[in-house]
């Protein structure tokens, strides 16, 4: 059960960390991109590189901490020498694109799989309430039918508990998915 719950957390988090890494990677390779002609460069594939580092950190402390997974960044790659070395070791660092390819994938799946994941628990509990609802005169459409009788605010119960165990079951394969993916970093 805690597993799960923290499998669930994990899955949620991708929700509020895909706004996070968006803006990371957007305004990374916007900035980068831009300032590409310039000698501006450096600095900025420097403080790219550093903050898709950190950015790799995060996910994989929560990956340790919610799944139990061993997961270990790669180890920080040398800078290079002089102006155009470092360009270059930003260019052709493994981990740095990695890095961002495990971000892109977090920001769009992990935001759907979080969407998905909230949506099915959000369902699956309300069909399991429906009995209190009805008691207190709320009005509750489920499928196109206004229920407004407990007896058929019951027989929905089931159909809330089978929505869990399957929401349940869902989230051990994303996490477990996520896992193996987490240990990409």
């Amino acid at each position: 059960w805690s597993s799960d719950v923290c499998s669930s957390d994990l899955l949620l988090s991708g929700g509020a960390f895909a706004v996070v890494w968006f803006a990371l990677l957007l305004g990374g390779w916007l900035a980068t991109g831009l300032l590409s002609v310039t000698p501006l460069i450096v600095p900025t594939l420097v403080v790219f590189r550093a903050t898709t580092r950190l950015a790799a950190a995060i996910e994989a402390a929560v990956a340790r901490s919610l799944l139990g997974v061993d997961v270990r960044i790669a180890p920080r790659t040398p800078g290079g020498r002089g102006y155009w070395g470092r360009i270059r070791a930003g260019a052709t660092d493994r981990a740095f694109w990695g890095t961002q390819a495990y971000l892109l994938l977090r920001t769009t799946l992990g935001f759907a799989a979080a969407v998905g994941v909230a949506s099915l628990i959000c369902a699956s509990l309300s069909l399991v309430a429906l009995p209190v609802l009805v008691t207190y005169r709320w009005d509750v459409d489920i499928f196109d039918r206004h229920i407004h009788e407990l007896g058929v605010a019951f027989a929905f119960v089931p159909l809330g508990l089978a929505g869990l165990i399957l929401t349940a079951w869902l989230v051990r394969g994303l996490a477990s998915a996520w896992g193996r993916l987490a240990r990409t970093l």
